[in-house]
């Protein structure tokens, strides 16, 4: 993307659990509001919670950047496909301008049952909205190339991935259908906002994931009639409702401080000091919280765990 077409975008800066990310937004879109529900949905919350450093992310449907920015900032590596053209140039901005370029790969391309090029309707109100399902007949379409995950992760050598996250409009069971018993066993846990354009039930989509040893969360919303929703699967014995303790730290204020030299060193190291102070407390705050959200997540699999869905 050349620099006059970036000075044409707005600049968003979204504060995360211990972390901010910055990110690239077309003025007259709906980009702003996908970012900021990216960011702030409870499900997609509580999936990067189950994030360590190092860990492995795909983002099937990245559009611009959000969640893989955010999965990037927690320190994980983060393979990120998004077909549409005008999407994925936003997206690699967006991770040039956060610096996460070795953490990040993109790749241009749609995920589906079969590799090959495949027409994709383009949404008209949404950015994040073209789909294989969207629209109809009369939807104005483009060819994608499109790979199937399981071939891509062997391109890429994961060997194990700790989150999988799907936002495809309605491709999500197409794509999950054809993978075989040990791509699925290299999986740890999925957070998708599922999409039921493309013929499949909530029970399918439940008892497709539940079957392969997932614990999962569904919470089904009133937008498009009812067929969207999102979900939260996590394989009980990979998971660790850890809750870290708090850390006491108390002020420096002791009778050596008063003495001549001792004084002197601490009133010149008093503010770095409390830079520091101020920036790990604020990373065992986050921590805290990320970890307090595990527990919750543990409690809902307890009370959810495996039952089938009414709908």
């Amino acid at each position: 993307m050349s620099n006059s077409a970036l000075h044409s975008l707005k600049l968003l800066q979204i504060a995360g659990e211990g972390y901010t990310i910055r990110c690239y937004v077309r003025p007259a879109s709906d980009d702003a509001k996908i970012v900021y529900e990216v960011m702030s949905n409870p499900y997609y919350q509580d999936a990067r919670s189950l994030l360590d450093e190092g860990a492995v992310v795909i983002d099937i449907g990245a559009h611009i950047g959000a969640f893989t920015l955010s999965c990037a900032a927690l320190g994980a590596r983060v393979l990120a496909l998004e077909p549409l053209p005008e999407n994925y140039d936003l997206l690699t901005a967006n991770v040039r301008l956060n610096g996460f370029q070795a953490q990040v790969k993109t790749l241009r391309a749609a995920a589906w049952s079969s590799a090959g090029e495949h027409p994709l309707r383009i949404a008209s109100d949404s950015t994040g909205g073209s789909g294989f399902y969207y629209g109809g007949e009369k939807a104005v379409e483009i060819g994608v190339p499109c790979i199937r995950l399981d071939e891509w992760m062997d391109d890429e050598g994961v060997t194990c991935c700790n989150l999988l996250k799907l936002d495809c409009e309605g491709a999500e069971f197409e794509i999950l259908s054809v993978l075989s018993q040990p791509f699925w066993q290299r999986i740890q846990a999925i957070v998708m906002e599922y999409h039921l354009f493309g013929g499949y039930s909530i029970a399918q989509l439940h008892s497709l994931i539940a079957g392969q040893g997932f614990a999962v969360m569904i919470q089904p919303t009133e937008e498009v009639g009812g067929v969207v929703g999102f979900l939260l699967a996590i394989r009980p014995a990979s998971f660790s409702p850890l809750i870290l303790s708090p850390l006491e730290i108390s002020q420096a204020d002791s009778p050596l401080t008063r003495l001549p030299v001792v004084g002197s060193l601490w009133r010149a190291l008093r503010r770095p000091i409390h830079g520091l102070v101020v920036y790990y407390l604020n990373q065992l705050v986050a921590a805290y919280n990320r970890q307090s959200r595990r527990t919750s997540i543990y409690l809902r699999m307890l009370n959810q765990g495996k039952q089938q869905p009414d709908v």
